[in-house]
């Protein structure tokens, strides 16, 4: 199947006729026009059906392809460790809140946890899972400090070359690396905006970056489909994957191999059609190179995604310091007050979408959790 370049990930599995194109396309022109109308609880359960459907197709190679990824990027021989960020708000009495991210060492074999298929997404599944399981432990000590609800909002899966993390293990025999040296790590291949759990962070000057600097791939289901369609943005993937590398030379071996359309890594996957390649260097100083482009995993469907492929010194003035015009989120935070507040439509079809695309917040009362 050839697919049509300059469409949205939304076009490629949504045909025009289908229940979910339908509802957008007549919010898009009831936004526009600011009408409220509602729609037939028959249609909402059609486009419900054809979402849950869409995440499936993505869900089940994506685990696998992102493995092959790191064949490519790190040798088929290298053990590459996996990291789960799991970002969310911890909430307490008197309306005390914090966003926090909490980290989850997942360890070299995450397979068993990925190796089954869930609802909404296996993502979801190992994210909320895991992540209970993680406050389940610390729930004292959070209780402690006056938090007692934790709300999840996404979370990313980092993979990094497990022989250039010895500095952060635990001297201890289940070879993992613990939450103290997390604080530590978290910080060198991510944006922290505010806390790791609860305890505010230091983000890293360059030097110690650079003395610390890992490679790394990395994947998310992208969670801001819902805000984009609200505002009339163009969205331009539904599962993200990046690939940090030390330079610009072993950027250009990376990508050149994606784009030959040979299979990699022990799954064999493969590019099957590039929609959109870009150099990308934004005025704000970033420069990354973008595909957007169709993929193909054995035993799975063809899937539409993103592959972001950045040096880790560009890669560090975009996510880790947010002092520079170059970071994301200082470009996001800037472009964020320039927005129009939300009205009472926006948010009566922003609560029609999250219906539709399962996009409901997982919150978990730290209270109630005790140790088996």
């Amino acid at each position: 199947m050839k697919y049509k370049k300059g469409l949205s990930p939304l076009e490629y599995y949504c045909p025009k006729h289908s229940a979910v194109c339908e509802i957008v396309n007549r919010i898009e022109k009831n936004l526009s026009n600011r009408v409220k109308q509602g729609f037939s609880e028959g249609l909402i359960k059609s486009a419900q059906k054809e979402i849950f459907d869409i995440k499936n197709k993505l869900d089940g190679p994506t685990f696998l392809f992102s493995q092959d990824l790191n064949y490519l990027v790190f040798g088929l021989e290298a053990k590459t460790r996996a990291i789960m960020l799991t970002s969310g708000i911890f909430y307490g009495k008197n309306k005390k809140s914090i966003k926090s991210i909490i980290p989850k060492d997942l360890g070299t074999n995450p397979y068993q946890l990925f190796n089954r298929q869930c609802e909404p997404t296996t993502d979801a599944y190992v994210t909320d899972t895991e992540t209970e399981k993680f406050l389940r432990i610390h729930r004292d000590e959070i209780l402690a400090q006056g938090y007692n609800h934790f709300d999840i909002t996404a979370s990313n899966f980092f993979y990094l070359r497990d022989d250039t993390l010895a500095k952060f293990k635990d001297n201890n025999e289940q070879d993992t690396i613990g939450l103290s040296k997390l604080f530590k790590l978290v910080p060198l291949i991510s944006y922290v905006e505010d806390s790791i759990v609860t305890k505010k962070v230091t983000r890293p000057s360059h030097k110690e970056y650079n003395d610390n600097v890992h490679a790394f791939t990395s994947y998310r289901f992208k969670q801001s489909f819902i805000e984009k369609l609200i505002r009339g943005d163009l969205i331009t993937d539904w599962v993200a994957h990046s690939i940090g590398v030390s330079d610009k030379e072993i950027a250009d071996i990376v990508e050149k191999s994606l784009l030959s359309g040979n299979p990699f890594g022990k799954g064999e996957s493969r590019i099957k059609q590039v929609l959109a390649k870009d150099d990308v260097e934004l005025k704000r100083g970033y420069k990354a190179k973008k595909l957007k482009v169709v993929t193909e995993s054995p035993g799975f469907e063809d899937c539409v995604r993103s592959i972001q492929i950045v040096t880790t010194e560009d890669y560090f003035w975009n996510e880790i310091d947010i002092t520079k015009p170059q970071s994301r989120h200082r470009y996001k935070e800037t472009k964020g007050r320039a927005q129009k507040k939300k009205t009472e439509i926006d948010i009566f079809y922003e609560n029609i979408l999250r219906q539709i695309f399962h996009d409901k917040t997982t919150s978990i009362n730290i209270e109630d959790l005790v140790l088996f």
